[in-house]
This record gives structure tokens, C-alpha cells and sequence, in this order.
């Protein structure tokens, strides 16, 4: 892996952070992201030959309830385990794992059941349609 001068690190991870923000502040849901919960973002930039790090963005309600771009603040991570204390530290606590899994296992199983159901209903009216051609209407 190539190393960098702290420099060039810097002048990458600018360019870098500034195209991601670009497409970031693009993206349709940005402006919701806060009122979902959603106020910490961690992405990675890794080329396999250069590391750049991991770019940690949070959000900042601004003093006077303004929202605006420039309430997204970020920082720099170098090393992989303060990314991970970082995550686990942000990680929101208030939803239960199991109980989100259930809900999720529940729901797929109810829309399996109803495209089951679906096609057994589209066999059987294509079973009907074939027997009423070959019957004779007068």
C-alpha cells in the first residue's frame, strides 16, 4: 500500500470529502436525514493501493434551528478500532435487534404467503380459461 505524505493526505482527503459531500447533498433524502435519526455517517475510502481513512460526518443542529449543508461536520480516522469504538459509541440504542429480525422474518413470511397465493389463483384462472375453450356454448 502506497503511503502519502501528511500533505498529500490532506490534499487528497479534501478532494475526497469534497465529492463525497457533493453527491451527498444531492441525494433526495439528505435534507430528512436528521428528523429520521439519522445524524452520524462513517464511509470508508479504500482503493486497495491507498487508504485514505474513514470519513466520519455528524450532524449539528445549528443555533438557531436553521438547517443548513454546513451543519454536517466530519473528521478523519486513521485507525480501523477508534472507527469501530466510534460506531459503537453512535450506534443508536433504541430499537431492539430481535424484536426488529422478528418484524422482518414476519413480513417476508406474509408477502411469501401472498405471492403464493397469488399464483395459485393465476394457475386456476388459467386452468378455467383452457376448460371453457373446450366447452361448447351453444
Amino acid at each position: 500500500m502506497k503511503q502519502h505524505s501528511p500533505e498529500e493526505l490532506a490534499y487528497l482527503r479534501r478532494g475526497v470529502e469534497l465529492q463525497f459531500r457533493k453527491q451527498f447533498y444531492k441525494d433526495p433524502k439528505f435534507p430528512f436525514l436528521p428528523s429520521l435519526g439519522i445524524t452520524h455517517i462513517l464511509h470508508g475510502f479504500d482503493t486497495g493501493e491507498v487508504s485514505l481513512g474513514l470519513l466520519h460526518m455528524w450532524w449539528e443542529p445549528h443555533r438557531s434551528g436553521i438547517t443548513f449543508a454546513k451543519n454536517w461536520e466530519s473528521e478523519w480516522l486513521d485507525n480501523a478500532l477508534e472507527a469501530v469504538a466510534l460506531a459503537k459509541i453512535i450506534e443508536p440504542k433504541s430499537y431492539d435487534l430481535v424484536k426488529l429480525v422478528d418484524a422482518h422474518k414476519k413480513e417476508i413470511a406474509r408477502m411469501d404467503a401472498a405471492r403464493e397465493i397469488k399464483k395459485i389463483r393465476e394457475m386456476k384462472l388459467r386452468e378455467e380459461e383452457e376448460k371453457s375453450k373446450h366447452f361448447l356454448w351453444n
